[in-house]
Order: C-alpha cells, then structure tokens, then sequence
C-alpha cells in the first residue's frame, strides 16, 4: 500500500480519507491548529514539528484552492517542488484540467462537470479573468506546466489586465498538455444596432450619476456600482433621442417599426461575424458558424458582453468533440445564466434575422439587476432606462 502525508483536517480532509484512506496508507497528518491530537486516529503534527521529513515524503494537501495556494507557498519556501512532494487534494490521482478566461468560459467549466465522462477524467480548476474583480486571475505557472488539458480564451499578450494570454499559456504548457484555444466573444456587437457609446464609457457616467463618493461608503458604492453596470449597461440612442415620448408608444414603436434599416443590420451583423472569424484564425473551436445556421432560430446573445447559454453549450459540445469525449444531452442545459445586462433585440433587427424566437420578459435569473426586483418586460426596461439614465 502506498504511503502520503495528508496536510488539513476540515472538511476537505474528511473527504479525502474517506475516498482513499483505503488504497493508500496516511503515516500522520499536518494541521497548525491541532498539533497534538488525532484524525481518525492518526497522529497529528504542526508543520515546523515534521517540515525536516517532509523531503522523504508524498504530501497531499487536503484543502481548499484558496488555503492550497498559501501553503504551498510555504512548502515551496522549505525547498519542496510542487508535483513532486506535494500535490493538491483537487488533483490527486485525476488529469487535471485548468480553464482560463472570462464568464463566459466559467459556463464553459459548469457544463463540463455535468459531462460524467469527463469530470471522472479531469479535475476542473477555472481561473476568471475580469478587470472588475480582484483575486486569483490567472494559473501559475507550475500548474500550467503539469496540466494534462488548458482550455483558453484566444486572449492578447498586451491585454490591459497584464496578465498572461494564450501564447504565453501554450509557450509555457508542459509536453503532455493538451492545449485548446477558444474564441472570446466579449464586446462583439451582433444585434444591437442602437448601442452607439462604448460600454465602460457609459457605464462610468451611470455610476458618476448614481454615486456621490463623498456620502457613500465604500461598500455601498462597491454596489451601485454593479448595479450601474447591470440596470442599463448599455447604451440605446433611440431611448436617449425619445426620453420624452410615451412608454407605451416606445414599445410598440420598438417593436413594430423599421427603426434601423436593413442594410445597417445586415452590415453590423456582417461586420460581427468577420471580426469573431479573425479571432477564430488563432483557436482550435470554432463558433461563427453555429451563430449563422442558428442567429433565426434560438437566443443566442444576452448583450454584447454575454453570449447565451445556447452558444455556451455548443462551445463545450464542440470542445468534447474535439477531445474525443461524448456530447452533453441538451437536457442538461442549465447552468448560472448570464443575464444580468440583457437588453430587447429591436423588431426591426428581429425581422431581417427572421428570429423565431419570443422573449417577452428579460433577466429572469439575475433580478438584482432590475429596479423592480423581478424579470422586467420591455415597457419596464424603458421606463428603467429613463430612471437611471
């Protein structure tokens, strides 16, 4: 029977030991705030009690990612090698398969592990890339190097978050990782021809309207802030050049007339394909024309930052193809929907496309991000438009 080192005593460990306390022999545990006692009646030691040992041994660290990272850190400073003496319990005995990008491929990750074929395989670390948010964005490079499987957004190696893209991901992967580049359909315009004003830009005036930083406090600003960015995340020149007329005419206006025409559709759509196909140039899956067989016939976009769960699940299938692993049933579709900025496509963007598709209410999941605390309809959304712009 093979013998480890198991590292932590919390619920992490206690999994642990149950799933394989019986295939390896656990000489004694390490845990800095039981030093003395026992588990599971094994001895129990601090670290700086074994640390001169540890190089002889096999340590599992039976933790969470976030106290992993820190103790690693440690172990790594008494001179032990990642992979070699210790390892993460999320790794133990599985190929490990890291995801890299931004929300979008957090879905990505979320159907995967509905896929038993592949989560019996892999374990599934996803690493977010946002610039909003703080924290662990990228893999290091240890993990990079001892990854069977990456799966990345085609991100820039001069991207304005400065950290790494895909070139420095693939440079970096070991000999057996297996590399798969994705396309990141993040500020690709396809339906929305009435958003004129990039969309930080007019989410910074919304949060400068809404936010008096000399009254707020920092932790309610923090909330305006998403707020101002969910509510009206984008811009609408038609709602700006009518904020005067009737709610009610609005709505039937955007609904029933020809607002934008044809050829401006045609060609912003045009143009939104070309641009994601130059992004295609560099990765291994392919999405623009999944979006040209299906743009009639199911949603398929949230708002310009946020493709729907429809391309989402496609994407994964495609990467399942492309790893030779069976594909996700559709009636396993439901995954954290991404619909907190989701605005009304025009009906004159719905006839050209002759979408099929009825939404009649919109963020039917993330209703934080509505005035009213509920799924709004269209004549809600414009009377919300006109509130918070």
């Amino acid at each position: 029977m093979k013998k480890i080192v198991m590292f932590g005593t919390g619920i992490e460990a206690e999994k642990f030991f149950c799933r394989y306390s019986s295939k390896y022999h656990v000489e004694f545990v390490i845990d800095n705030y039981r030093g003395g006692s026992e588990f599971h009646g094994l001895p129990c030691y601090k670290l700086n009690e074994v640390s001169s040992v540890l190089g002889e041994k096999y340590v599992v660290l039976a933790v969470g990612r976030d106290i992993y990272r820190e103790i690693s850190n440690i172990l790594k400073d008494m001179g032990l090698v990642e992979f070699s003496n210790f390892i993460w319990g999320a790794y133990f005995e599985k190929k490990i398969a890291i995801l890299y990008g931004n929300c979008h491929v957090g879905a990505i990750a979320d159907f995967l592990k509905q896929s038993y074929e592949f989560a019996r395989i892999y374990s599934i670390q996803y690493f977010f890339v946002n610039e909003l948010e703080k924290g662990e964005l990228y893999p290091r490079e240890e993990e990079v190097k001892n990854a069977d499987l990456l799966i990345v957004q085609d991100l820039r190696e001069d991207n304005k978050l400065g950290i790494p893209g895909a070139e420095w991901i693939k440079a970096h992967a070991g000999k057996k990782t297996k590399v798969v580049v994705i396309p990141n359909l993040w500020g690709i315009n396809f339906v929305w021809p009435q958003i004129r004003i990039n969309r930080l830009e007019f989410e910074n005036l919304l949060i400068r309207k809404h936010i008096n930083n000399n009254a707020v406090l920092d932790k309610d600003s923090e909330i305006v802030k998403k707020l101002a960015r969910g509510i009206i995340g984008h811009h609408d020149a038609f709602l700006d050049a009518n904020m005067n007329t009737d709610t009610v005419l609005l709505g039937e206006r955007i609904r029933n007339e020809e607002i934008f025409s044809n050829e401006e559709i045609v060609r912003l759509f045009s143009s939104a394909i070309e641009k994601l196909k130059g992004r295609e140039d560099k990765c291994d899956i392919k999405i623009s024309d999944f979006i040209l067989e299906n743009i009639s016939k199911m949603q398929l976009f949230y708002d310009i930052g946020h493709p729907h769960e429809n391309i989402l699940l496609e994407k994964t299938n495609r990467i399942l193809d492309f790893l030779g692993i069976s594909r996700l049933s559709k009636a396993l579709v439901h995954v954290n929907a991404y619909d907190q900025g989701e605005i009304f496509v025009y009906g004159c963007v719905r006839k050209v496309h002759e979408m099929k598709w009825e939404k009649e209410v919109i963020r039917s999941h993330n209703t934080i991000f509505t005035l009213d605390g509920h799924g709004i309809t269209l004549e809600e959304y414009i009377d919300a438009y006109k509130a918070w712009r």
